[in-house]
């Protein structure tokens, strides 16, 4: 299984949580964990430098660093039976309209997959339900519950096109390998409430 944080330098919570999973016991198999994918950005402290890493899975680019970057993500993924990808996105994801902060356009406090069952073959909406189930029990307050975020990525007409440049995209597609972004919020200022929540989710 593949983990990795820090693909935009300003979303710590995943970055902490990666590094101390590389600290995991594995009792079979093997962990691929990539802490602080983006170094430039996160020493920046900023989404990205030159373009936004992960929309620089669709192809293979060549003009930034981000793109030599992208393709050493690519070689690590393709040695993996799976992905979870850390992420801290804005406000509160919510699949209808309650207000500016809670909205289908923001990410924070979900659990995003691309499709409910990739070919008939990788539930990933049950995946997603089940850790949905066990988390959610633990989280206080219960505003801040985490929801699965379904972008139905590979239908035309998704309302999130861009994430078919993404890494979750590119690696279900790609290797038929299921992958999952679990995205805590920004606008939750308690980050190590955060980090513990990436590492329970991970686990």
């Amino acid at each position: 299984i593949m983990v990795q944080g820090g693909i935009q330098g300003d979303e710590l919570a995943g970055i902490i949580a990666a590094q101390i999973l590389t600290r995991s016991l594995v009792k079979k198999g093997n962990l691929i964990i990539i802490p602080r994918a983006n170094l430039p950005s996160i020493h920046a402290f900023k989404r990205q430098i030159n373009v936004d890493l992960n929309r620089r899975f669709d192809r293979d680019y060549n003009q930034y660093y981000e793109d030599y970057l992208a393709r050493a993500i690519k070689y690590l993924v393709s040695k993996s039976d799976g992905l979870i990808h850390l992420h801290e996105g804005s406000g509160f994801y919510s699949p209808a309209y309650i207000d500016n902060l809670r909205n289908p356009r923001h990410y924070g406090q979900s659990i995003i997959i691309d499709t409910r069952n990739f070919e008939n073959k990788i539930s990933l909406a049950d995946l997603a339900i089940n850790a949905l189930r066990k988390i959610n029990q633990s989280i206080k307050p219960a505003r801040y519950s985490f929801q699965l975020f379904n972008m139905n990525t590979f239908t035309r007409d998704t309302l999130y096109p861009e994430q078919r440049k993404s890494l979750t995209y590119y690696t279900l597609n790609q290797f038929k390998i299921p992958a999952i972004a679990v995205e805590v919020s920004k606008n939750i200022r308690n980050l190590p409430w955060k980090v513990n929540c990436h590492c329970l989710l991970v686990k």
